[in-house]
Parts: structure tokens; C-alpha cells; sequence
């Protein structure tokens, strides 16, 4: 926080990484209930058929979406514990590829 990944210590990177991981599936789960409070409003708002059809669609699509990136978030390394230590054995997808 502040301070560049190289100047600090085993210790501190993986202090700082812990909160890190959280955050990501935090992140993607409030991005989840963001989008699907939005929608659930506008079924209250809309009442025309094609309308609620087409927002049940989209709500059905962000929920598979949102299931993928959360456990795609969560399982990003095999085992969860080599996100911050990398030493570990195990592996992790690319962050290229993810992100």
C-alpha cells in the first residue's frame, strides 16, 4: 500500500495479498448484486411482456456470468493459499488470460 512490490519483505507481500484475494471476489460479487438489483427494478418499472422476457434473459445470462467469475475468482490457483505464496506447491491460470 503505497510502497512497490520489490522493496518489501516475503512476509509483508503475502500480508498484503491475503486482503488482495478477498477483494477480488468481493469485488465480483457486489458487481453481481449491483447488476441484478438494477434489473429486478426494472421488472417493477416495465411492465410490458417482451420487455420483462428479454430482462429475465439478461438477469438468467448475468447469473451464470457472475457464478463463473466468482468461482473463477475464488479457484484461481490450485491450492487457494498459492495466490499469495507462490513457493507453494500447486498452479494458478494465467492473470493475462483472466484479467
Amino acid at each position: 500500500m503505497g510502497q512497490h512490490i520489490n522493496t518489501l519483505s516475503g512476509y509483508e507481500q503475502i500480508t498484503s495479498l491475503k486482503p488482495f484475494y478477498a477483494s477480488i471476489v468481493v469485488y465480483n460479487l457486489a458487481l453481481f448484486f449491483t447488476k441484478f438489483s438494477i434489473m429486478l427494478q426494472y421488472l417493477r418499472i416495465f411492465p410490458y411482456r417482451k420487455f420483462r422476457i428479454m430482462c429475465h434473459s439478461l438477469m438468467a445470462f448475468v447469473f451464470a456470468w457472475s457464478c463463473w467469475t466468482v468461482c473463477s475468482s475464488i479457484f484461481f490457483c490450485t491450492p487457494v493459499a498459492k495466490f499469495w505464496n507462490p513457493i507453494l506447491p500447486g498452479h494458478c491460470f494465467s492473470e493475462w488470460v483472466l484479467w
